[in-house]
């Protein structure tokens, strides 16, 4: 073979490497974490082992979509895995770089379903007493006492 085809040859390669690498990254999806904390899995079940977990606000990338879970890949911090897909959003929820819009106070409420001057009307009403909610809340149980309450329970977490 001449220089001048090797030349040629190696040209296209590089074309139709990059060419390849444009169409793989137009195609892939890019995501937002939409909780507290993402936990991510080895496996598409919430009875899986925990791998990672990846902050509010992150950017993930979707991989593979499989029922209610994403396989993601993460860069920072660079993490591989599943994650609920609940616990992502196609916002950028981290409007001002990594710094969320919304407090931790007004995340607490909305997950109450209320907002603060909501909170404050039923608090001055007398009708709603948080205290016990907002003590529950305080509670984060360990990744062992989950997966025993799913196995002594015998709660069905079958990906089907």
């Amino acid at each position: 073979m001449r220089v001048s085809n090797i030349k040629k040859v190696i040209v296209l390669l590089f074309v139709v490497l990059n060419l390849s690498s444009y169409i793989c990254a137009a195609g892939k999806k890019t995501m937002y974490v939409s909780v507290d904390t993402a936990i991510v899995r080895e496996n598409s079940s919430k009875a899986s082992k925990k791998s990672a977990s990846i902050p509010y606000g992150a950017a993930v990338t979707i991989i593979q979509e499989k029922k209610d879970w994403y396989y993601i890949s993460c860069d920072s911090p660079k993490v591989y895995g599943w994650v609920q897909a609940s616990s992502l959003t196609r916002k950028n929820v981290a409007a001002r770089g990594k710094v969320s819009s919304a407090d931790a106070k007004e995340i607490a409420l909305a997950g109450k379903g209320f907002n603060a001057s909501i909170e404050t009307a039923y608090a001055e009403a007398g009708n709603i007493d948080f205290s016990t909610v907002n003590k529950v809340e305080t509670y984060t149980p360990s990744e062992e006492s989950i997966v025993k309450f799913i196995k002594e329970g015998e709660l069905n977490l079958s990906e089907e």
